[in-house]
């Protein structure tokens, strides 16, 4: 049991003491405690506003995309270099990392109260909405936390390939061509050679890439062995095999492609009612192929939140208020949170789970003034 959970059965075994031992409110303590009407405007003219608390809990999915984009001599890779498994169109996949789970207290707008006190007092509304029981009221409206989802976003048109070759993508060739001459008379052809500069075809240009990358590996076993005509130590031979390498997985990339990893994050709130205990409710969907997608797309498989109770709010109620008068208004509402187990589902697997104290699934109590006076809670101005 938690330090919250210790503190707040003691204050339910104090108010139990206080209203068995038969200890009367003393008259300079006098106020009531009414429910606010909330179709009326929200003012404290008349007296002290206060409300119960609940809990808004925001969920941050943490996605990792990673997109293959295939090389630009794909389809010579098996034949020029033997390699297998190379990607010929563009692939994505996506895998959830983590999910964190946050909670933040609200005010809860059902549950809003009038003080009305009869003579000078004042409330430390700090030590309540420190220990969590109520929050002050400030005037403001509830307002829902967004959804922020946003278009899947790609690599775009950018130019992933640039270094294609060591040389150049144009060659001259020469050809033998006939042009009519005026000869005695007559036209005659002419044998004349021309020489013009083609661009070179796509398997010319992945069959160059290919010779070089065979070209580093001969250089690199000759660096290694010591059959080259320059033998480097220490660092140097270490640069230089590093340099290699880094060569050669370039050049390797225009056949396997590239694969570009990175990590979206999205969010998700939600404020639990009576309603998400009687069935799961579905927090957004989740596509390998399409990543994190609203509750509301067709595409992707749901991913639920299942709340479940771990105590009996009924019972906590009876054990704590079976002696109190609901009848009395001098009473101060407050609300006893109740433990609850949180459990994230993607099909049948459960991929998060956290226990939490969540007041809004717990009972609605009243504490007798008089313990809020002995506490320190309620305090009088001095005298003018």
């Amino acid at each position: 049991m938690n330090k919250n959970r210790l503190y707040y059965f003691a204050l339910a075994a104090g108010i139990v003491f206080w209203l068995t031992s038969g200890c009367t409110t003393s008259e300079r303590t006098s106020v009531e405690v009414n429910p606010l009407d909330t179709n009326q405007s929200l003012s404290a003219q008349d007296g002290l506003i206060y409300g119960l608390p609940q809990t808004q809990l925001s969920f941050t999915i943490h996605a990792i995309r990673e997109e293959r984009i295939p090389g630009p001599y794909h389809q010579y890779g098996e034949k020029l270099l033997g390699l297998t498994g190379i990607p010929h169109e563009k692939e994505v996949a996506w895998r959830m990392a983590h999910i964190d789970v946050r909670e933040a207290r609200k005010l809860d707008y059902q549950h809003l109260y009038v003080v009305k006190p009869r003579g000078k007092f004042g409330v430390d509304w700090s030590k309540f909405s420190r220990n969590g029981w109520i929050m002050p009221f400030d005037g403001s409206r509830p307002s829902e936390g967004t959804t922020d989802f946003y278009p899947e976003m790609g690599l775009g048109e950018q130019v992933l390939f640039t270094d294609l070759s060591v040389k150049r993508f144009v060659g001259k060739e020469t050809r033998t061509v006939y042009e009519k001459v005026w000869r005695d008379s007559l036209y005659a052809s002419v044998p004349v050679e021309k020489t013009q500069t083609i661009e070179k075809s796509t398997a010319q240009k992945a069959q160059e890439a290919a010779s070089f990358i065979f070209m580093i590996r001969e250089k690199r076993f000759e660096l290694i062995s010591g059959m080259g005509d320059y033998y480097p130590e220490g660092k140097a031979m270490e640069s230089a095999l590093a340099e290699m390498k880094r060569l050669e997985q370039k050049y390797l990339s225009l056949f396997k492609g590239r694969t570009f990893t990175d990590t979206l994050t999205y969010s998700v709130h939600i404020t639990p009612d009576d309603e998400h205990l009687q069935e799961p409710v579905m927090l957004f969907r989740f596509s390998p192929k399409q990543g994190v997608l609203e509750a509301g797309r067709d595409q992707g498989g749901p991913v639920w939140l299942d709340i479940t109770l771990r105590d009996n709010p009924g019972q906590l109620k009876n054990w704590v208020s079976k002696e109190a008068d609901a009848g009395d208004t001098s009473r101060f509402f407050y609300r006893l949170p109740v433990e609850t187990t949180l459990k994230l589902k993607y099909g049948e697997r459960v991929i998060a789970r956290k226990y939490l104290d969540l007041p809004q699934y717990g009972p609605v109590l009243q504490i007798p003034v008089e313990f809020l006076n002995r506490s320190r809670f309620i305090y009088y101005p001095e005298k003018e």
